[in-house]
């Protein structure tokens, strides 16, 4: 056996690349996945009512976030794809470790679309900032649970959360500033 112990050599038997084939089609997945929540999450847009609350100091234009969210919707889709990927490329417990972080990728998505709806679409910005304080613990979560199969998949996920950290520091401004 050269060397190596019978565990060794299951555990060597049970760790597989996956085909280009399916690491494509993978890719596919997770850009569809992530552009389908951002098309819904930006057809909420701010309109004349936005327009009418006080925004706290450091509010950018509004031209700047469309290639902000376009450039971090991007990197979330390479992370979850490369953290996928490396699921298979590592030992059992790393399904295990995808599956909850698939679990949290998911609930991040819902989180980040429902944001835009509350925010936007129902003016309710008090909850927007609960919602968006769970969204960046949510990130939070994701990026450490990516980074026990992929250092690469969880630094990807670095812009988003520094992004949302930003974001949620805006919506509480909102709330504080357009307080009844």
């Amino acid at each position: 056996m050269s060397g190596l112990s019978r565990a060794e050599v299951n555990l060597s038997q049970e760790v597989s690349q996956p085909s280009p084939a399916t690491s494509m089609l993978r890719f596919a997945v997770c850009a569809v996945v992530v552009f389908a929540a951002a098309g819904y999450a930006s057809s909420f847009t701010p309109g004349p009512w936005y327009r009418t609350l006080q925004s706290p100091v450091g509010t950018p234009p509004n031209w700047i976030f469309p290639p902000v969210w376009s450039v971090l919707y991007a990197l979330l889709a390479i992370s979850f794809w490369w953290f996928w990927e490396q699921a298979d490329a590592k030992p059992p417990t790393s399904k295990q470790i995808f599956r909850l972080g698939a679990a949290v990728f998911v609930a991040q998505l819902v989180a980040n679309a429902l944001w835009s709806q509350l925010f936007f679409g129902w003016h309710w910005i008090g909850l927007a900032l609960i919602n968006i304080g769970f969204l960046w613990l949510s990130i939070l979560a994701m990026l450490l649970i990516f980074r026990r199969n992929s250092p690469l998949a969880a630094n990807l996920l670095l812009p988003y959360l520094a992004w949302v950290g930003y974001a949620t520091y805006l919506n509480a401004g909102f709330v504080y500033l357009n307080r009844e």
